[in-house]
């Protein structure tokens, strides 16, 4: 698998040395995790159906924390590559709006790795 690069704070490419640079393997996937879960569904011209669509399913009111962790996992899982997560943790903090997604082994048809993020919501 290979994958052009990402800024994974801002979305943007990695233009380091005014070049594209490319990611591959794990490093490619974890990169896939990243962008399934920060692209709202419909906002990829090129695949509408990419992403998790926030508005319908995590900007709801009354939603459990338990269903946003299931649509969070089950994204993940539908990443190419992605075989097992293990010890899945989402924790969300009301005061500062966050929520903060950590795996302790993202299983892979490559290997493994420890997956950890905070996403703003």
């Amino acid at each position: 698998m290979t994958d052009l690069r990402q800024n994974l704070s801002t979305g943007y490419l990695d233009l380091a040395n005014n070049d594209l640079q490319k990611v591959t393997g794990i490093e490619a996937i974890g990169q896939d995790i990243t962008r399934s879960i920060r692209i709202m569904k419909r906002e990829w011209f090129r695949d509408l159906t990419l992403g998790i669509d926030y508005e319908r399913e995590i900007f709801v009111k009354g939603i459990s924390l338990a269903q946003i962790e299931s649509r969070f996992r089950e994204a993940i899982s539908n990443v190419p590559g992605v075989t097992r997560l293990i010890n899945f943790r989402l924790e969300k903090n009301s005061e500062t709006r966050t929520l903060t997604l950590e795996i302790d082994s993202v299983e892979t048809e490559l290997g493994s790795f420890p997956y950890s993020t905070g996403l703003g919501v």
